[in-house]
């Protein structure tokens, strides 16, 4: 192992807390892998050196204060306790002095060695130990150490069986029971460094004992991590996409040193089974031309970048999900280095296509158990082409006979919502195509179970006769549902009329004041511009004969011109009717009436269109 020296100027700054002249480093092998830590720690006695935890594979013989070298179990590297230590010439038993200045017998004397620990890099998951020395200069006096305190860092901690006060960024293990050196021994202590986060530590190491020249104790210095390994991988993720069955795709996975200290990369690997999805590495570009291995590992100097090739040659599709997607990769490409983290974890996603087409897939908010009434709602979003953008959307809805079965506001726009108006299955498909003309690939398929409830529903969407609204730019209409108790000109009246002004008219006012009885009217949603359908659901428990108007009413065509409106009402027991007109600016077209708690629909014939209603 090289060492390093530090420059003395540094040490200079310790002469308050009797500085010595060497730093130690710690030993190959002392440090080690988190998952084998062993928490005992070693009870300290008049004649107990300490333990030097530094593998869990190995042991260490207990240093006896006295014994010439501490050694590590995975090093050849050993330190000197003894010679370090400087003595100032001879070794003389000092005497302490009374309040008068008359001497009142000998003193313990404190030596402490190193005065600067140095952990040097440490992985995140393994640890670093390091050893201080406590000798008593004393001939004939026992020093006594009571308290150790570290500052600046909790991820330094003291290898003793005496548990710390923690407070802030400080570790103090005030002792219950002294530990005694005996008049010219030595004792080993273990510093333990557990880094948590990529970053520099610093703390201080503080020792208090019976030596009446120290007070305020010896200082001891400590860093780690100063300087590190660092990796940056370049796609962080890997996403292949779609790609043909027979296509091969080469994307280049590009490795930076981006700390301070080289980098050493000792493996480079996929998933055991990567091979049989047709992923593979090539190395002909990358130092060696062969993947690293831990005897041979790839150094990337700092700031130096070097890169290798991931394939993707699928020969044969992938499996496809219940919502239309192709069932993805998953592997992982997994580089190991000497970076803090130990090296970078790569999730590969993409998926194969048996040929040239658009993938078309489904993703709705509600499974499980629905009810007639509830609304699901439909994303085609997801669906994807390797050439090209999805550009075309096709939905088509089988569902009960009697009722509209269809998606809201239209069937060809990529999100939509699907009203479960009757009890029964409903089967919804989607097919899209690209730019490009691809064509799609298959149908999605999504199935959804209606539980019979008694909840009725209307709905209306418009779009211009001429042009395309798009979200806030386009027609505004309205739909209308008129209580019975209304005038003759009941619309736009904020008690008996439920629209986007009174959307949760009152129960009491509208039926029964009892909650337990479902005749509740309520808007679900409202739209300005016709890119969303307005939807009025019901309860369909009335007491007695209640008949609804329904109106729609043009409030603003916005300068597009005539539009096209189309209501569909679902009487909640299976059956319902779709009514359509086109309809001008400020038109008020009264469509049907509907009866509650029958469900019965009576379509206007004809039509009552008032030209020009203003509210």
């Amino acid at each position: 192992m090289k060492f390093r020296y530090l420059a003395l100027v540094f040490l200079l700054g310790c002469t308050g807390n009797k500085a010595v002249s060497d730093v130690y480093y710690i030993p190959e092998g002392a440090i080690t892998d988190l998952s084998g830590l062993d928490l005992g720690r070693p009870d300290w006695g008049r004649d107990q050196g300490a333990e030097d935890v530094v593998d869990d594979k190995d042991s260490l013989d207990l240093i006896e204060p006295g014994d010439n070298t501490a050694e590590t179990a995975d090093s050849d590297t050993s330190v000197d306790p003894d010679t370090p230590v400087p003595d100032d010439g001879a070794i003389t038993d000092d005497l302490v002095e009374d309040d008068d200045g008359g001497p009142v017998g000998p003193a313990a004397e404190m030596v402490v060695n190193p005065a600067l620990i140095d952990f040097g890099f440490v992985q995140n998951g393994k640890y670093g130990n390091a050893r201080f020395f406590i000798k008593n200069n004393s001939l004939e006096v026992d020093l006594q150490v009571n308290r150790f305190k570290i500052s600046g860092s909790l991820q330094v901690a003291l290898q003793i069986e005496e548990e710390p006060k923690i407070t802030g960024n400080t570790r103090d293990y005030t002792l219950k029971k002294p530990i005694v050196i005996p008049p010219g021994e030595t004792m080993e202590f273990t510093l333990r460094f557990t880094p948590t986060a990529d970053a520099s530590m610093d703390a201080e190491l503080e020792i208090y004992s019976s030596d009446p020249k120290y007070p305020d104790g010896i200082k001891i210095f400590v860093i780690g991590n100063r300087n590190r390994a660092c990796i940056r991988v370049n796609p962080e993720q890997i996403d292949f996409r779609l790609v043909s069955v027979g296509a091969v795709i080469d994307l280049p996975i590009k490795i930076e040193s981006c700390g301070a200290l080289p980098l050493q990369i000792t493996d480079i690997s996929l998933t055991e089974d990567a091979g049989d999805v047709g992923l593979s590495l090539d190395f002909k570009d990358f130092p060696g031309q062969a993947a690293p291995t831990t005897a041979n590992p790839v150094v990337i100097s700092s700031g130096g970048r070097e890169h290798f090739v991931l394939r993707y040659a699928p020969t044969e599709p992938s499996e496809v999900g219940r919502d239309g997607r192709p069932i993805g990769l998953r592997e992982l490409l997994a580089i190991t280095s000497s970076g803090f983290n130990g090296g970078a974890y790569l999730p590969i996603s993409g998926a194969a296509i048996d040929r040239p087409c658009a993938v078309p897939v489904i993703e709705a908010d509600l499974e499980g158990d629905l009810f007639v009434g509830d609304i699901v709602r439909l994303s085609a979003l997801g669906s994807m082409s390797p050439f090209s953008q999805v550009d075309s959307w096709t939905w088509v809805v089988n569902g009960p006979d009697n009722g509209p079965a269809v998606v809201l506001p239209f069937p060809d726009v990529p999100e939509v919502m699907l009203p479960l108006g009757g009890p029964g299955q409903y089967e919804v498909l989607l097919t899209v195509d690209d730019t490009d003309g691809h064509g799609s690939c298959s149908s999605a398929i999504r199935k959804f179970t209606a539980i019979p409830t008694n909840k009725a529903m209307i709905a209306l969407s418009w779009r211009p006769v001429l042009g395309v609204a798009v979200p806030g730019d386009g027609p505004d209409a309205d739909l209308h549902l008129l209580h019975p108790r209304a005038n003759a000109d009941g619309w736009f009246d904020t008690t008996w009329d439920c629209y986007w002004g009174n959307q949760w008219p009152l129960k009491s006012e509208w039926g029964v004041s009892d909650p337990s009885i479902d005749d509740g009217v309520e808007m679900l949603q409202f739209s300005e511009d016709g890119t969303q359908s307005e939807i009025i659901k019901l309860g369909m428990y009335c007491k007695g004969n209640t008949v609804y108007r329904l109106g729609v009413h043009v409030y603003n065509d916005h300068e597009f011109g005539r539009i096209e409106a189309v209501v569909r009402i679902w009487d909640g027991l299976g059956g319902g009717a779709t009514i359509a007109h086109q309809l001008s600016h400020h038109d008020l077209w009264e469509l049907a009436t509907f009866a509650c708690p029958s469900g019965a629909i009576v379509e206007t014939d004809p039509p009552i269109i008032i030209r020009d209603y203003l509210d």
